[in-house]
């Protein structure tokens, strides 16, 4: 039996830990971060690329990715050249997070995206329609 005790402002975290602890503990790591990243990192040293992408997309998919798990994604596609998987990346990053987080997340994206497709002198239009994008 969990007793639910209130969250109070000198321990807001009060709620949540009581939840988890009644979960089994192959649920509690299995949706832990802190071991996802550290299998993150393992792929990206010693996997493949496949591997990887699989890893953040299952993170993706738990839905315990944070904005510097999407920050990263979108970065070590960009250093595979995977440029459109990237931005599609910081897109669900935008979707994912309300706004300050978003708005970071939208800062880091509209330069590279910017930087990538003026380069290759793509249609102004389709810019500006990303810009517009999150305001929808």
């Amino acid at each position: 039996m969990t007793t639910y005790v209130p969250q109070t402002p000198h321990n807001p975290h009060v709620f949540t830990t009581i939840i988890l602890q009644s979960l089994p503990v192959q649920a509690r790591l299995f949706k832990s971060l802190k071991l996802w990243s550290f299998y993150i990192d393992l792929e990206e040293s010693l996997g493949t690329i496949e591997s990887a992408k699989a890893a953040y997309d299952k993170v993706l998919e738990l839905k315990i990715a944070n904005a510097q798990v999407i920050v990263n994604y979108a970065q070590f596609l960009e250093e595979n050249e995977y440029f459109e998987e990237s931005f599609k990346v910081y897109e669900r990053g935008v979707e994912l997070f309300t706004f300050p987080v978003s708005f970071e997340i939208w800062n880091i994206y509209l330069p590279k995206f910017t930087k990538r497709y003026v380069s290759l002198c793509i249609s102004l239009r389709y810019i500006q329609y990303s810009f517009h994008y999150p305001f929808r």
